[in-house]
């Protein structure tokens, strides 16, 4: 008793020894393309480079819509959460309402919080940026003949 082949009948063992798929009849093989190399099998679509015509502008103001949208609701959900897990643990019932008027009254509190925060981490970044800055200038001026290539590898951004 013979086991089917799980290949296709065009890509069998037998038909894979060939060197190259012949080209059919009513279309001529054009010049550029080799005979080696099968045209693809596949059509290519992306929905990122389809889309050229839309305005920067227009991108620009839908993500900073969506990272504030995203911040207030991750500030009121951090308030309503602290305000139940803080209701739970001392053994109090949690009402959805006041869990929704909390999240209101620690709103500001948490922003601020959030805001602050965030400065010094950018504080901190830039001060370590321009010490680094500062560092390679002295290394410069103290090694003569020694020059730093920003143009180098090791200087580009990652895309």
């Amino acid at each position: 008793m013979a086991t089917p082949s799980p290949l296709p009948p065009t890509l069998s063992p037998s038909s894979s020894s060939s060197p190259s798929p012949s080209p059919s009849p009513s279309t001529p093989p054009s010049p550029a393309s080799s005979s080696t190399n099968p045209p693809p099998s596949h059509t290519t679509f992306s929905l990122l480079k389809s889309h050229n015509d839309i305005d920067p502008k227009t991108v620009l103001l839908l993500l900073i819509a969506y990272v504030v949208f995203v911040t207030v609701f991750n500030l009121l959900s951090i308030g309503s959460i602290t305000y139940s897990v803080f209701q739970g643990f001392y053994g109090r019932p949690v009402k959805l309402i006041s869990a929704v008027k909390s999240s209101f009254t620690s709103f500001f509190p948490l922003l601020a919080t959030l805001v602050s925060s965030n400065s010094i981490v950018f504080l901190i970044l830039l001060i370590l940026g321009l010490a680094s800055f500062s560092l390679t200038r002295v290394i410069e001026l103290i090694v003569p003949g020694l020059e730093v290539s920003y143009a180098s590898t090791y200087f580009q951004a990652v895309e």
